[in-house]
């Protein structure tokens, strides 16, 4: 039976409403409202229906607004007031980070929440759908090592998704450890680490990283902020070098991140990873967790993830995904078929 949706488009979030738009209004569920935020209405990709955003690819659906009820809001609290008086099945966002998202989970109660997010492996061409959030609350999250046990390996995916990831120059060196940061800024990922900065990540990574070890670090594309790596003696900036990422996550003795995609690009490869912050990774024996002692870190390094538990989590995840291609194809049989489509 098709469920009744409410759509929200916040001032930071706006964008990821189309990622429900194109999926559910081609499925049996009903798209009552969409409610905006008013300063939405003044973005030109909005009101052209021209989205700017290079992580689609131009892959999005444009707005019909004569088909449905677009309904301004101002804030928080005039937000949940709208809501009051819609009857809906779910509410239906970004991923849930935003303060006035964290409102309405709060108004609604997060059992009638969807959320979406960038797809992963590819993220430009794939997006996600969740309930209880994209990241460490969602249920992928709170799956184990032992559930991954009964999810079937697709070999054929994995190996066109390993393909993508040949481009770039040839990298010669071994065993380093390779250090993809965040953005430290507007990033709700730091939330769920034990760092405030990646000053604070990188001095951490110095004291655990044995001394004769050297240290590649690509700062994120997004915030291309300097830091002193001179200092440390052994970190190299590879930010522009343009190395082939397969080689990368092949030839490095070990990943160290807060939290990014690169941590599911390197299981995608059986790489060894250290992660700090909470997200669908964890306690799936698929990564160490939070290793503050180089002791701890050295150990760790002598051991690696089960290769076939990587295989099956990246199958997991690929089955997740919502191809924005098919959806935009009017791939009606792919939707009607699709987990998140059946699990409403």
């Amino acid at each position: 039976m098709g469920k009744k949706l409410v759509l929200i488009a916040t001032s930071r979030y706006s964008i990821n409403m189309n990622d429900f738009y194109m999926f559910f209004r081609r499925s049996d569920h009903h798209i009552i409202a969409i409610l905006y935020h008013f300063s939405v209405g003044y973005k030109p990709w909005w009101l052209h229906n021209r989205f700017s955003d290079p992580a689609r690819n131009g892959i999005y659906d444009k707005l019909r607004f004569t088909d449905y009820r677009f309904l301004p809001w101002y804030d928080a609290g005039d937000l949940c007031e709208q809501l009051n008086h819609l009857e809906f099945d779910y509410v239906c966002m970004g991923n849930g980070s935003g303060t006035d998202q964290q409102v309405v989970v709060e108004h609604v109660g997060l059992d009638k929440c969807l959320f979406s997010e960038y797809g992963w492996l590819p993220w430009n061409e794939h997006f996600y759908l969740a309930r209880g959030g994209c990241g460490h609350r969602s249920d992928i999250a709170r799956m184990t090592a032992a559930d991954l046990q009964y999810q079937s390996i697709n070999r054929r995916a994995i190996e066109r998704l390993q393909n993508k990831f040949k481009g770039g120059r040839a990298l010669k060196e071994h065993d380093f450890v390779y250090v993809p940061l965040q953005k430290d800024i507007n990033d709700f990922k730091f939330k769920s680490s034990p760092f405030k900065h990646n000053e604070e990540f990188i001095d951490l990574i110095h004291e655990v990283v044995p001394n004769g070890m050297k240290v590649y670090v690509k700062r994120h594309p997004l915030y291309p902020k300097k830091y002193d790596f001179k200092k440390y003696g052994r970190f190299v900036d590879i930010s522009t070098a343009n190395y082939k990422k397969e080689q990368i996550y092949r030839q490095m003795s070990a990943m160290v991140c807060i939290n990014s995609t690169s941590i599911l690009e390197a299981i995608l490869f059986g790489g060894k990873v250290f992660a700090y912050g909470d997200d669908i990774f964890c306690n799936k024996d698929l990564v160490e967790f939070r290793v503050f002692e180089r002791g701890h870190f050295e150990r760790g390094l002598q051991q690696q993830p089960s290769k076939e538990g990587c295989l099956q989590f990246i199958s997991l995840l690929l089955n997740r995904q919502i191809e924005r291609k098919r959806c935009i194809r009017n791939d009606r049989r792919y939707i009607k078929n699709h987990f998140w489509n059946c699990s409403l």
